[in-house]
């Protein structure tokens, strides 16, 4: 993939979305996706499925979740429902994100993740697969705020590909499995050896023999995914990835808005062909990892009046200006319109360069995370 600026955005027919194209598949990212993280995790269950299929009727076609945020049951039975009721001819109109959270960041724990993903999702197949944050935790543990005592450091050399072999001694004569040399991408590498059996009957005899691959890999080469993306990753991390990745990271999905703008990492991830998502572009106020910041910031307040527009609009349009991809959240119809209309019109240099000069501070500092 070239440089993100050279990319062209194209328009979708069934939503007029721009979006941006993945190499590692022909369908293009929506450049505004709805996203379905609400704090605290799980509160809006109840109402979450007729929000999404609201989301669906109004245009939005990008929709982004994880494991930890307990919305992709509710997102899966939308799908379900958007296509019983002629909403969308085919899942294919759709643009599903989910995310690795850090208690399944051991190589025994992805694939059997992504599965228990595409369960609840009523899929085939992702979209997008994230690794949320590149830490580990203690398994089965699935919060946020995380508990210091459960957090497992990580060695950013252990994503080097360590090796991992499947023979004779392995016991597993009459299991079908052929016998092949795998790469392991380790996320964590103590727990290398610990790779069930179970998951290697399930998932490798599926591979070629003689394949030789990366445990996240292989989530794209069984089909599980399209594309492989990481979240939170800081241009250090990142670069620590490239360095030995088989597959770079089509996406890096990250906290930004008018008041943490990632101008360095933005740089950085155009310069390697990584397409930014801003997830919190409004700020995320009321949630754990957010502040009001954004919306009560006089700047932006003056730009929105001076425009005709609400503040969010105005926020919601400079991100897209920055050439990433949004993710917007609302559980109010109304909202969910406005959100869309930020592609018929522009901010003008002046209200660009006002922005651009706005003090910067990060909304989650996830100090135990660093």
């Amino acid at each position: 993939m070239g440089s993100i600026s050279q990319l062209i955005s194209t328009v979708s027919d069934e939503s007029n979305i721009p979006s941006f194209p993945l190499d590692s598949t022909k369908k293009g990212i929506p450049r505004l996706g709805f996203g379905t993280a609400e704090y605290p995790f799980g509160s809006s269950l109840e109402t979450m499925k007729e929000t999404i299929l609201q989301a669906i009727k109004l245009g939005y076609r990008h929709f982004d979740t994880a494991a930890l945020y307990q919305t992709e049951q509710s997102l899966g039975e939308a799908i379900s429902d958007a296509l019983r009721l002629g909403l969308i001819k085919s899942r294919d109109e759709l643009f599903i994100t989910s995310k690795l959270w850090c208690s399944d960041a051991y190589c025994d724990c992805v694939l059997p993740a992504l599965q228990k993903t595409l369960w609840n999702l009523k899929l085939e197949c992702l979209d997008l697969y994230l690794i949320h944050w590149l830490v580990s935790v203690r398994s089965g543990v699935y919060e946020l705020p995380v508990k210091k005592e459960d957090l497992v450091p990580i060695d950013l050399k252990s994503f080097t590909f360590c090796k991992y072999y499947i023979s004779a001694d392995d016991n597993l004569a009459g299991s079908g499995i052929p016998q092949h040399t795998i790469n392991c991408q380790a996320l964590a590498a103590s727990r290398l050896q610990q790779m069930l059996k179970s998951i290697v009957k399930s998932c490798f005899d599926r591979l070629p023999a003689g394949t030789n691959t990366s445990i996240i890999q292989q989530c794209q080469e069984l089909g599980l995914t399209k594309s492989l993306g990481v979240s939170n990753f800081s241009c250090k991390k990142l670069q620590t990835i490239l360095s030995t990745a088989k597959i770079p990271p089509a996406v890096n999905q990250v906290e930004m808005n008018p008041m943490w703008q990632q101008e360095k990492l933005r740089k950085f991830c155009n310069e390697k062909g990584i397409l930014i998502t801003a997830y919190s572009p409004l700020g995320a106020k009321g949630t754990l990892w957010g502040t009001d910041r954004v919306m009560e910031c006089d700047v932006l307040k003056e730009i929105a009046k001076a425009k005709g527009k609400s503040l969010a609009q105005v926020c919601l349009r400079w991100a897209y200006e920055q050439g990433v991809c949004v993710l917007v959240k609302s559980f109010n119809k109304e909202r969910k319109k406005e959100n869309l209309d930020m592609f018929n019109w522009k901010l003008s240099p002046a209200e660009s360069h006002q922005i651009s000069l706005l003090p910067q501070r990060k909304g989650f500092q996830a100090d135990d995370f660093v």
